[in-house]
């Protein structure tokens, strides 16, 4: 997954405060994205652990709509993701996978068809906290949140025109990367869910159906 997002200060002594802190802008525009392809062919596609799907290599975009804004419109990001494409087939693979974050796409307009146009096969979500009330504080109850991500899996079945692909994971824990002599209250940021393969076993997972073939990623 490519975190193309804007990289931000947002300790949590910082969310107190109107904006927080730029550090860096993940602002690229075509000709840089086509470097940037060139890197990963070289640097990744070739690795014989890289993850494939159908003989295409899988590569995720954190913030689509950035990246699109960014190029200079839809037409442009049309252009340079056909001639992402064509590198990858020159290359000798089938075709790459493109796969979208849905934190990064939430707010396009006429989204299935964006996404269509652009050659995007697939949708996941980055974590849960994207999707899911965290109402604990610091941890949020395991079981609660399964219940509200099972929700959101049904929902994003049908909205994006692609398959969307579960994120199903022990917990969501971003205290660590937070200074931690900064204070720690309960604000939207870090907020965590914790769970040991015991509760996990137990939250559901087990039971989990998909409302239609192929709308997940997940098999139970």
């Amino acid at each position: 997954m490519w975190a193309n997002h804007d990289w931000h200060n947002i300790m949590p002594a910082r969310l107190h405060e109107k904006e927080s802190p730029l550090v860096f802008r993940g602002s690229y525009d075509a000709a840089a994205f086509d470097k940037i392809i060139d890197y990963i062919l070289t640097r990744y596609f070739t690795q014989s652990s890289y993850l494939m799907i159908d003989g295409c290599p899988y590569f995720s975009i954190y913030e689509l709509k950035n990246l699109i804004d960014r190029m200079g419109g839809l037409e442009v990001a049309k252009t340079a993701f056909q001639h992402f494409r064509e590198k990858v087939r020159a290359s000798g693979f089938h075709d790459v996978h493109l796969n979208a974050v849905a934190w990064g796409i939430s707010e396009m307009p006429d989204l299935p068809n964006v996404l269509r146009s652009l050659g995007v096969r697939s949708v996941t979500s980055y974590t849960w906290a994207h999707h899911c009330k965290m109402s604990g504080f610091p941890t949020s109850n395991y079981a609660d949140v399964v219940t509200q991500a099972e929700a959101y899996w049904h929902k994003a079945s049908t909205l994006f025109g692609v398959p969307y692909h579960t994120d199903v994971s022990m917990g969501w824990d971003p205290s660590p990367r937070t200074c931690q002599s900064d204070c720690y209250e309960k604000t939207i940021y870090p907020l965590s869910v914790h769970a040991n393969p015991q509760r996990k076993r137990s939250s559901g997972f087990s039971r989990c159906t998909c409302p239609s073939k192929g709308s997940y990623g997940f098999t139970p």
